[in-house]
């Protein structure tokens, strides 16, 4: 007996699994309308020297969720949040100037 379909839950499985682990990601870009550098995180990020971005992002993907992103480490400064949507140009108070990220709870 021949059936086309028996590992058809099996794939559906692993695409969902995926798409799952890929949630919540937030990409940080250096210049306008992500261009220039780019970093993807998907973890608390209490200091964006560590990942060489601190002071550099001018746009930002968020997937889905919502981040808050603070122009000081630690989380201290001008603290926005933002939630899953395309950022081509940050306002004044956060282009050039966000040091820290998470996600709030």
């Amino acid at each position: 007996m021949h059936r086309p379909f028996a590992f058809a839950p099996l794939c559906a499985s692993s695409v969902f699994v995926h798409l799952v682990a890929q949630a919540g990601e937030i990409s940080l870009y250096t210049d306008d309308n992500f261009k220039g550098r780019v970093v993807v995180l998907r973890d608390t990020t209490d200091d964006l020297w560590r990942v060489n971005f601190n002071d550099a992002v001018s746009s930002i993907k968020v997937d889905s969720d919502s981040w808050e992103v603070c122009t000081d480490s630690q989380f201290y400064g001008t603290c926005e949040r933002m939630g899953a949507g395309r950022y081509e140009v940050l306002n004044a108070a956060l282009d050039k100037r966000i040091s820290s990220l998470r996600r709030p709870y």
